[in-house]
């Protein structure tokens, strides 16, 4: 979702909102919770779709994303939760864990929750702990 704003990219955005789309009507009626990748969250049109489309389809939200290159956690309004990753190999992988009809905190393999460990609306757990 970046990019210059010339044909071939608008292509590119039309195809993937058509697409997003697609699989909503398929799945949203079934779904607790959305998970994005996206290499950044700059493509504000788009974006700004996206975010409409789930916010009334009432579902909780996690947008990952590596377009700063530092880690950083942002929650918004309407179940959303941003995330941006660190650079390739400036920290360890993240693991994400969702649950689907369990809480979340079932999933700890540790009882301490530290700021290596973060948990959203009892489905998601992020982990940036090194294994």
């Amino acid at each position: 979702m970046i990019g210059p704003k010339n044909n071939n990219w608008i292509g590119r955005y039309r195809d993937n909102l058509s697409w997003f789309h697609s699989q909503c009507d398929k799945y949203i009626g079934n779904a607790r919770a959305v998970v994005l990748f996206t290499h950044s969250v700059n493509a504000r049109p788009v974006y700004n779709e996206i975010k409409k489309r789930l916010r009334t389809a009432g579902l909780s939200v996690l947008v990952l994303h590596g377009n700063g290159h530092i880690f950083q956690t942002q929650i918004g309004p309407s179940n959303l939760m941003k995330i941006q990753v660190d650079r390739g190999g400036n920290a360890p992988p993240i693991k994400v864990s969702i649950k689907g009809s369990e809480s979340v905190s079932n999933l700890s393999d540790s009882p301490n929750t530290t700021k290596r460990q973060i948990m959203f609306l009892d489905i998601f757990k992020i982990d940036r702990r090194k294994t």
